[in-house]
């Protein structure tokens, strides 16, 4: 380094033996105001930030609500369709049978009221006996291995407790 180039740390001056402020031209107070307005730019950021993250959740929450509503707007036109789709095949089948019946029209309605109900019932009762029947085997596999572990334990399961 050339002898008539200091460092910054040369230069440097003390304040407090000079009786002048920091080298950056502030005196304490000054130092206490930017370091203050400091804070509050931060603060502001901050809020900001806030602020920005708070409207975020509104817009995906109002896209939710949105696409909710469109979703069930959806689906009550797929069952309109659905249910008008079964009215139309059900009047067609009813004619069909009512020009068979001589164009008795009254009669070919009842007889399709009734085979469909009558389908109904019977796919009702069918997938009620399939689920009794489900759980009644879950239920009895799961005492036999209860029984089981039972009779590996004491030697004896309740049933055979219960003959005695």
């Amino acid at each position: 380094m050339p002898a008539d180039t200091k460092s910054p740390y040369e230069a440097r001056v003390d304040p407090a033996a000079s009786g002048k402020p920091d080298g950056d031209g502030q005196g304490p107070s000054e130092a206490w105001h930017a370091a203050w307005s400091h804070v509050a730019e931060l603060r502001e950021y901050a809020s900001h930030y806030a602020q920005a993250k708070a409207d975020a959740i509104k817009v995906t929450l109002r896209n939710a609500g949105v696409y909710a509503a469109i979703g069930i707007i959806g689906m009550l036109v797929a069952c309109t369709i659905t249910i008008t789709a079964a009215v139309l095949l059900c009047m067609g089948i009813a004619h069909a049978i009512g020009r068979l019946m001589g164009n008795q029209m009254w009669a070919g309605e009842l007889v399709t009221a009734v085979l469909i109900l009558g389908a109904i019932a019977v796919g009702v009762l069918v997938v009620l006996n399939k689920i009794k029947t489900g759980w009644r085997k879950t239920t009895f596999k799961q005492y036999e291995h209860r029984h089981e572990k039972q009779r590996a334990h004491f030697g004896h399961d309740v049933e055979e407790q219960a003959r005695r």
